[in-house]
């Protein structure tokens, strides 16, 4: 009796020192979070990517400001491009429409040619990068890209602008942009 008794507990510990690590441990960019009142364990994102999106800061439709984005697209060194762009484009405003074309946003897209793309080129940073805003990038398929927050409008333009090679999209002949 003692002996089965003692090798179902040792067999437990040996089981729990391996199972635990990897349960208790969360990344980097992620925490644990009790979640009241069934106090169960919760992994909740945490990346710099999702706090930016999610900020008060990213609600904030005019003006230029830095970029709330710093992914895999982001380069400090085309700030003062995106400024000059921004400006010429929509005179810093998040909620520019034209009104001869679909043009949208802070960056002048062609809401009814770049949405879908943008969106698709944004998750598929998201799901390589694990930043917890995969469920919030889908939901902008559905959304003109004025409507789009500073963060994903800043991204959007990243993206597509991809370190320069994707420039072509807002050269314009005369432009001191680029």
């Amino acid at each position: 009796m003692k002996t089965k008794l003692l090798g179902g507990i040792l067999g437990m510990v040996i089981v729990m020192s391996t199972a635990l690590p990897a349960i208790a441990e969360p990344t980097p960019n992620q925490v644990y979070a009790k979640s009241a009142p069934t106090a169960t364990n919760k992994v909740v994102k945490s990346s710099h990517e999702y706090r930016m999106a999610k900020s008060k800061d990213a609600k904030d439709m005019m003006g230029y400001e830095p970029s709330l984005y710093k992914g895999e697209w982001y380069d400090s060194k085309w700030e003062d491009t995106r400024e000059c762009i921004m400006y010429r484009e929509s005179r810093f405003s998040y909620k520019s429409a034209n009104k001869t074309s679909s043009a949208r946003g802070a960056y002048q897209f062609l809401d009814n040619f770049w949405r879908a793309s943008l969106v698709w080129m944004m998750l598929e940073e998201s799901k390589e990068n694990n930043d917890g805003l995969s469920k919030e990038l889908k939901k902008l398929r559905d959304k003109p890209i004025h409507e789009w927050n500073r963060y994903y409008q800043d991204r959007s333009f990243f993206t597509a602008w991809r370190h320069g090679a994707g420039k072509k999209h807002w050269y314009q002949f005369n432009s001191n942009c680029m």
